[in-house]
């Protein structure tokens, strides 16, 4: 009796597929991801006390640390008040910080999975974009706890300072989330065959993960930044460094949408859109081209 997915031998011609075959292989192959995206969901906090508490606490428990030193410690500049009137910095990291952990968690995710699934592939074949894809699933599934923690804190916010913090540009939520699931996973892919080859790859990403945040207006302002490197500053070149880089794009409309309740404008929707689809795509093509050849140590 013929099976859905016939087992196939992984050898040199069967790695030189079409990019399109490649992604009818993973509809193929979407109820070995969907169980992949349920077995993770299921077992990462397993062995812990709390369990999914811990995608509430761990967020949380983040945001109170940088409030404390870096809003109340150091009293970073935040571009005065949002145009609502809202001056609370939790609620100025706090929509930034969401944004800025799912990108790190879905790129990072993506780039190790296939490293760690590559001894199983040499005794049952399946797609080696298989695992990265269920790996980012389950992240964005736990990404929707913190989000719903982030609009009850905003409208606890509202409750208490009598200033509206909730509006009808809260939907720039549902793209967001989409276009940083899709540019993390173009990172990821970039770097998952370098990093599972050379060890190095993963060390360098996860420092160049930690220059990210602090070079990515999530803890300060752009408009402060602005200022201090903008026209007649000492680096311009920095500033637009900064300004242009996709997660500035993403933090900051995260931001208009959800701090200063006001629509992010056409250009960064479309810039948004062209650099995670297109970073996507190259990540794809890569990773397609030289998935193969890793998984046979080469």
């Amino acid at each position: 009796m013929a099976t859905e997915n016939p087992p196939i031998i992984f050898t040199p011609a069967s790695q030189q597929r079409g990019l399109a075959e490649s992604f009818r292989e993973i509809w193929d192959y979407r109820g070995y991801i969907s169980y992949l995206t349920k077995k993770d969901l299921r077992t990462n906090y397993l062995k812990t006390y709390l369990g999914w508490i811990w995608s509430l606490a761990e967020p949380l428990v983040t945001l109170a640390i940088y409030s404390l030193v870096f809003g109340y410690i150091m009293v970073v500049e935040r571009g005065g008040d949002s145009p609502t009137g809202l001056n609370n910095f939790p609620a100025f990291l706090f929509a930034a910080l969401v944004f800025w952990s799912f990108f790190r968690q879905s790129s990072t995710s993506v780039m190790n999975s296939f490293s760690g699934s590559l001894n199983l592939r040499k005794k049952l074949y399946f797609p080696p974009a298989a695992p990265p894809i269920a790996k980012v699933l389950s992240k964005s599934f736990e990404l929707l706890p913190e989000v719903a923690m982030l609009m009850v804190f905003y409208l606890i916010l509202w409750g208490t300072t009598g200033i509206r913090t909730v509006g009808p540009t809260w939907i720039v939520l549902l793209p967001l989330m989409l276009l940083t699931m899709i540019f993390g996973s173009g990172v990821g892919f970039l770097m998952a065959v370098p990093n599972a080859r050379y060890g190095d790859v993963g060390m360098l990403f996860q420092l160049a993960l930690r220059l990210g945040f602090y070079i990515t207006p999530i803890i300060w302002s752009l408009s402060d930044f602005e200022r201090r490197f903008g026209e007649g500053g000492e680096r311009p070149w920095l500033l637009d460094v900064v300004r242009w880089s996709p997660l500035t794009q993403i933090v900051e409309a995260s931001r208009d949408g959800i701090y200063r309740l006001q629509w992010p404008s056409a250009t960064t929707w479309i810039y948004l859109v062209v650099v995670s689809f297109g970073t996507f795509l190259w990540g794809w093509t890569r990773f397609h081209r030289a998935a193969g050849k890793a998984a046979e140590g080469q």
